[in-house]
């Protein structure tokens, strides 16, 4: 997604506007916006754009196998809660590897290069809380 706004010359948050104004705090289910990234993984932006000045929260889902790419990759310097809902996967954060369940939490720097990789035999569906958000 990094990659994309930056040949596009905009900001990543800029590929899930949805045009809410600002005093908008409801997104239907329906309306939130998602976007495919990686290898067989899709992100969903729960919070209502820019509504929120100090959190952002994206539910991820990843297919068997699937990934958030094949490099890690670092953004901005929020602080990342990852909370693994169902499924099995596998975080690289730098030189830690960490193998994460069902209602595991994992925090870090999204400063630090990072990936994830479904290391299950069922999809897999997580929850991104980033604070500030990584615009």
């Amino acid at each position: 997604m990094r990659r994309i706004a930056e040949a596009l010359e905009i900001q990543v948050s800029d590929l899930f506007d949805t045009g809410a104004t600002a005093d908008s705090h409801l997104v239907r289910r329906a309306d939130h916006p998602r976007i495919a990234f990686g290898d067989g993984a899709t992100k969903t932006l729960l919070t209502a754009q820019r509504n929120l000045q100090n959190i952002e929260v994206l539910q991820a889902n990843l297919v068997v196998g699937g990934s958030t790419g094949v490099n890690a990759y670092a953004h901005g310097d929020s602080e990342e809660l990852l909370v693994v809902l169902s499924g099995q996967v596998k975080v690289e954060i730098g030189d830690e590897v960490h193998h994460l369940h069902h209602g595991d939490t994992l925090s870090y720097s999204s400063a630090q290069p990072h990936r994830l990789i479904n290391a299950g035999d069922q999809p897999s569906e997580l929850i991104w809380i980033v604070s500030p958000p990584s615009y």
